[in-house]
């Protein structure tokens, strides 16, 4: 009999992971689930892979198409595409690379980092107004696990991408 690898998706309130990595993958799909839901309750005019290309602009600061392309795990072609739809909004511009004047790099705009604030405090909003009545969870454990989730991403993002 082959034993399987693949990580398991834990039901909520399932505990006895064998290890802290399995443990992570179940939170790692739990907070896909989320992401979902939460853009969902979204009605913003913006796409969430906007948001997503305009955040990793914010996050990473001016990269060449190719280096977006690969943070934001798509082809050129579409990460190409994706910068000229945000380009058009005024969301990302566009400067000579001055490392090697053929390339291009591509930046957030102030409009764009503005864009995206507003984004992210109407998503915030919708996610309040969903679980204001909520009493199952309570601020202190959402805190906790948002304190939990911002030292595994560092821990996740001091290895690099191919550790």
């Amino acid at each position: 009999m082959v034993e399987s690898t693949a990580p398991t998706v834990a039901s909520p309130g399932s505990i006895g992971h064998a290890s802290v990595g399995e443990a992570a993958g179940d939170l790692f799909l739990a907070c896909d689930r989320f992401t979902r839901a939460a853009a969902r309750l979204g009605r913003t005019r913006d796409a969430s892979a906007s948001w997503r290309a305009m955040a990793i602009l914010e996050e990473s600061g001016p990269l060449r198409i190719s280096e977006f392309a690969a943070l934001d795990r798509c082809s050129q072609p579409t990460a190409t595409a994706m910068i000229k739809k945000l380009e058009e909004a005024g969301y990302v511009q566009r400067t000579s690379d001055p490392e090697d004047g053929r390339a291009w790099l591509v930046s957030i705009t102030t409009v764009g980092s503005d864009r995206l604030q507003q984004v992210r405090a109407e998503t915030t909003e919708m996610i309040g107004h969903r679980l204001s009545d909520q009493t199952d969870v309570g601020r202190d454990e959402v805190a906790a696990a948002l304190r939990v989730l911002t030292r595994l991403t560092d821990m996740i993002n001091e290895k690099g991408d191919n550790q």
